[in-house]
């Protein structure tokens, strides 16, 4: 598996933001570039204004990801809703030929940096379900749900679901020569190689729900191999094991949702 170190461009660096800012005027005219507001391995998110309008603009890093974008573009399509972004136009291209998606832009902070207690955890969950049966709904499994792509607006308790970068046709088989999604949130019968279903997301939900009561993640070891046999043994901990975590339902709830047979 490549390694993150493979990722050269610094791009907080006031250059390479001012170079992004100008080919995205020049693609998308009229509009003013904000600040570059997440950045992975294949893409950036930067905010985009125009007319009193904020949306939000994500950018390939390379012309190698065209595909991947038109796959995305796709995806978002199919399942437009409510706490889903909306996709703009279709997939343009910078001067460099880099691909960039324009989307409505989702209010709310990534659940990764929040601390919350049992009962806005609850409510996240009990929300992030209901986008999700929307997309299950639409024939797509998402397959990386995870803390970065949860947004949480704490006034209302609204879910909004981002990246569907990944996101496969109920009952697609997974390319067996890379990991589509982010392991420690795959079930095992996905690391497997298993079809995508909607018990792929539901797995994906019980994990970010014991991360967020616990403040850490229900499987710890590091290899894919060991991520395997751990979460086919269901070798975690209860939530109510640690301080501060109420035992009511949230031990059952949990075990539910990380069990090794989806259909237990």
């Amino acid at each position: 598996m490549a390694s993150r170190m493979h990722v050269i461009e610094d791009v907080t660096s006031s250059a390479s933001i001012e170079l992004l800012r100008s080919q995205l005027h020049r693609v998308l005219p009229g509009t003013a570039s904000g600040a570059v507001i997440d950045s992975g391995a294949s893409s950036h998110i930067v905010t985009i204004e125009r007319s009193g309008v904020s949306w939000m603009a994500k950018v390939g890093r390379t012309p190698a990801h065209l595909p991947a974008f038109r796959h995305e573009a796709m995806v978002l399509r199919a399942v437009s809703g409510a706490n889903i972004p909306v996709l703009i136009g279709d997939v343009r291209l910078l001067e460099d030929q880099r691909p960039v998606l324009l989307m409505t832009r989702c209010d709310g902070y990534p659940v990764s940096t929040l601390h919350m207690g049992a009962r806005a955890s609850t409510l996240l969950v009990s929300n992030l379900l209901s986008v999700l049966s929307h997309v299950h709904r639409r024939g797509w499994v998402h397959c990386d749900v995870k803390p970065s792509n949860v947004l949480f607006e704490t006034y209302d308790g609204r879910v909004s679901l981002v990246d569907f970068g990944v996101a496969r046709r109920i009952g697609a088989q997974r390319d067996q020569r890379c990991v589509a999604g982010t392991p420690e949130y795959m079930p095992p019968e996905r690391l497997a190689g298993g079809p995508a279903e909607p018990e792929t997301d539901i797995y994906a939900v019980g994990a970010l729900l014991y991360e967020l009561l616990c403040g850490q993640r229900a499987f710890l070891r590091g290899t894919i191999r060991d991520l395997f046999l751990d979460k086919r043994a269901e070798a975690f901990s209860p939530p109510s094991a640690h301080a501060g975590v109420p035992r009511s339902t949230m031990d059952d709830l949990v075990s539910c949702m990380l069990a090794a047979e989806p259909t237990a």
